[in-house]
């Protein structure tokens, strides 16, 4: 065994040293190379033109090794960009390749384009181990919306947007089209509220109700994954043809950003990140919709075609086969089916001039469960024969246009056929204009003055005394007043306008006394008779029209001739149905009912009479 000598060990412990002093520096020199080391800070959008009202989302990514940032990156106020959440989410990444570790944090903002136009994102301050990096400046084009393209838009990837989409983007005029307003979302939304919703100009819009708890379903848009949220359906039906457009939504949504950090240790024991994250309120905005709205085919069409697109059919009915003059009868008409049917208008009366009618009255029912809008829609008829003898009311055609089978349908209800005997009353408004009594009365001759005895103790001459000159004035004045009196006369005998029209007031004011004595007897039936004849009497005689002839839309029309105004017409003849509807209807007739019918009525004809 050989030992080392002295100087030998010296040698080896000096070159030891050496060495140790050389791996020193060394590592002092790469520590140091890594505290030098640039810190880089980079700013990026998704796409750098955007349509205006559309959110984007713009990330400042930090990298290098070792970072510890100091101070958090703030935005600036921009112009023609809105910043609607500052630090809307944040991630970390670390990765250690051959040994060395390299760390990056990317901070999330969610910007809004407000303003048309080419604006710049100023360079945004990071504060890394107490000093400051700084971003580059980004340059945003907006556009306004609508500008970009469909291939263009379909290669964007967001996180969240609102659509409206269609069941189809052609129809025929009155067809239904079911739109729905939908949220896509590859985040939590925790609310939601609306800003402005679509306009449907150019449709007749029926919304259908919506749970007040939105559940969620998945699509899959590009092979991207979506909870949708399905806020609003509308089914729409075009009033005019052509190219229609439906206008863009906006909403605001809360959305709940997580903070999900991309190293992978990290990731493999929270797969889902921080559960409760960040919120983050943007504005979302659909793109308008463009509807091509067929006109419906004029040939095959029919004359009597009613408006109605879709599928129905009709029932007509009578409430009694057989009645007297002076009762009421009932006619109705249904129509039911899948389309618009609150675009049904009223058909014409099924009524002839011999009957008195009233005006129609309809009640629509609405059924909204499904995607498609369905109902009924009843209109009915009420009329009063004045004469007796057989009536036979004709068939009703309803005529729609099927879109399914592209074609014109006509369905059909009836004739129905009616017995009307002679009733026992007058009708409705029999009534006499005036009394034989009256008549004579005003065609009294006038009597004769009295002349007095003569005083035969006058001693005067004959012209001048008084009665001498009173016998030849008396006579003349008398002859002037019998002409005149006589010509007036004759002229009221000829077709007597003028004597129903003086009466006319007189007459209205004693039956109604004549209605209060009966409503103070509580005599309910004569009461609204009697009233009845009252309204009408003043009419016929103010107006000298025929009793037995007239319709109340002819006296209308005659009212408006002579000026009256609308609001009087609409109440007097609303007082006459209400007489009509009393006399016919036994829940009318209480003694409350009576005293503010007796009210009302007796206001309308005085105020009547005045303008006549």
């Amino acid at each position: 065994m050989s030992f080392l000598r002295i100087d030998q060990v010296k040698h080896i412990i000096g070159f030891s040293q050496h060495v140790m002093r050389s791996v020193a520096i060394l590592i002092f020199l790469s520590y140091s190379a890594l505290q030098a080391q640039t810190v880089q800070c980079v700013a990026s959008v998704e796409q750098s033109v955007i349509e205006q009202g559309t959110s984007f989302q713009l990330r400042i990514e930090v990298s290098g090794e070792n970072l510890r940032i100091t101070s958090l990156p703030q935005l600036p106020e921009m112009k023609g960009l809105e910043v609607m959440h500052q630090g809307a989410g944040e991630s970390t990444s670390i990765s250690i390749i051959n040994g060395r570790r390299s760390m990056s944090k990317s901070y999330d903002f969610i910007l809004r384009a407000k303003d048309v136009g080419r604006w710049t994102i100023p360079p945004v301050a990071v504060g890394v181990d107490g000093k400051t990096v700084s971003s580059q400046a980004l340059t945003i084009e907006v556009v306004p919306g609508g500008s970009i393209s469909g291939s263009q838009r379909s290669e964007k990837t967001n996180d969240a947007f609102l659509a409206l989409t269609v069941s189809k983007k052609e129809a025929f005029q009155g067809e239904q089209i079911t739109a729905e307003l939908k949220i896509y979302s590859r985040i939590p939304i925790t609310q939601y509220a609306p800003s402005r919703m679509p306009g449907f100009t150019g449709f007749w819009a029926e919304e259908f109700p919506m749970p007040q708890q939105i559940q969620s379903t998945r699509e899959q848009i590009n092979g991207v994954a979506y909870a949708v949220y399905t806020i609003k359906r509308v089914g729409l039906f075009a009033t005019r043809s052509g190219l229609l457009t439906i206008d863009p939504s906006e909403i605001e949504c809360e959305l709940r950003i997580p903070r999900r950090s991309r190293n992978s240790l990290d990731d493999l024991f929270s797969p889902f990140g921080d559960p409760f994250g960040q919120t983050a309120t943007v504005k979302l905005q659909s793109e308008p919709v463009k509807l091509n709205i067929l006109p419906l085919p004029k040939e095959n069409a029919p004359s009597d075609f009613s408006g109605l697109v879709g599928q129905f059919d009709v029932k007509t009915a009578v409430d009694k086969n057989s009645l007297k003059t002076g009762e009421a009868l009932t006619y109705t008409i249904t129509i039911s089916g899948t389309g618009n049917i609150k675009s049904a208008e009223i058909p014409p009366t099924p009524f002839g001039d011999d009957f008195e009618r009233y005006d129609p009255k309809s009640s629509e029912t609405l059924n909204k469960n499904s995607n498609l809008v369905s109902g009924s829609k009843v209109f009915e008829y009420v009329g009063v024969p004045r004469l007796p003898r057989q009536v036979e009311i004709p068939v009703f055609n309803l005529s729609y246009y099927d879109p399914v089978l592209k074609k014109y349908v006509t369905k059909s209800s009836g004739p129905h056929r009616v017995t009307i005997a002679q009733g026992t009353g007058g009708g409705i408004f029999s009534h006499n204009a005036l009394s034989k009594e009256e008549i004579a009365l005003l065609a009294k001759d006038i009597r004769f003055i009295k002349t007095e005895n003569l005083s035969e103790e006058s001693y005067a001459p004959v012209y001048f005394r008084w009665w001498f000159i009173a016998g030849m004035i008396f006579p003349l004045l008398l002859w002037g007043t019998v002409y005149v009196w006589a010509i007036k006369h004759e002229e009221l005998q000829k077709d007597g306008i003028g004597l129903r029209y003086r009466k006319a007031s007189p007459l209205a004011r004693k039956r109604l006394k004549a209605a209060e004595a009966l409503m103070k007897s509580n005599q309910q039936d004569s009461f609204y008779t009697e009233l009845s004849k009252t309204l009408n009497g003043l009419i016929t005689d103010k107006l000298h029209v025929g009793e037995n002839v007239y319709t109340r839309e002819h006296i209308t029309e005659i009212l408006r001739e002579r000026n009256v105004e609308n609001n009087l017409i609409t109440e007097y003849m609303d007082c006459m149905h209400m007489c009509d509807e009393a006399r016919f209807s036994p829940d009318g007739k209480s003694r409350a009912r009576m005293d503010d019918a007796y009210e009302r009525i007796r206001a309308a004809i005085l105020n009547m009479d005045n303008a006549l």
